[in-house]
């Protein structure tokens, strides 16, 4: 008797509330603690801001069958609204599936080059892993020792806007 295996679905999708409940209980500590040091407080207060930046910005959920593997956007930078801050959160499944998560990140990074000039976050410098997987994608890792605010931290960034020479 031969056994089939499930195959695993993956999709992108709106996210809605229970999408961000789903990615609170079940977020990688690793995410927690980078969203705790980014918007300098822990706990239902994290959860709280996320449902808040949900009901409020657009957001779409990876989903591998039915479960949540992370959850991302892009915000406006305050007072520059053509620049974004790009984010995901994941939960343990993405660690398990990130090859498939890679796949959905850079669809959802095509399809958002032409809504913005540029697009960035901060990644811990000890996050080798997250480090070369944000190369593979595109973007540049900024050297940020200098900066106090961000220690212990790099910015990554992709400059999305059209770059050719003018031709005359």
């Amino acid at each position: 008797m031969q056994t089939s295996k499930r195959e695993v679905k993956f999709i992108l999708a709106p996210s809605t509330l229970y999408d961000v409940l789903e990615l609170y209980k079940y977020m990688r500590e690793s995410d927690r603690n980078e969203l705790a040091y980014a918007i300098q407080t822990t706990g239902t207060d994290i959860y709280s801001q996320m449902i808040t930046s949900c009901i409020s910005d657009n957001y779409v959920t990876m989903w591998a069958n039915d479960r949540v593997v992370a959850v991302g956007g892009i915000n406006a930078v305050p007072d520059n609204s053509s620049i974004g801050i790009i984010w995901l959160l994941g939960t343990n499944l993405a660690d398990k599936y990130w090859r498939q998560m890679t796949r959905l990140c850079q669809k959802f990074i095509e399809t958002e080059k032409p809504n913005w000039e540029g697009f960035g976050n901060i990644v811990p410098t000890s996050s080798c892993k997250r480090i070369k997987w944000l190369q593979h994608l595109g973007f540049d890792i900024l050297d940020l020792k200098a900066q106090i605010d961000f220690e212990g931290y790099v910015k990554f960034y992709m400059n999305t806007s059209y770059t050719a020479p003018k031709t005359q």
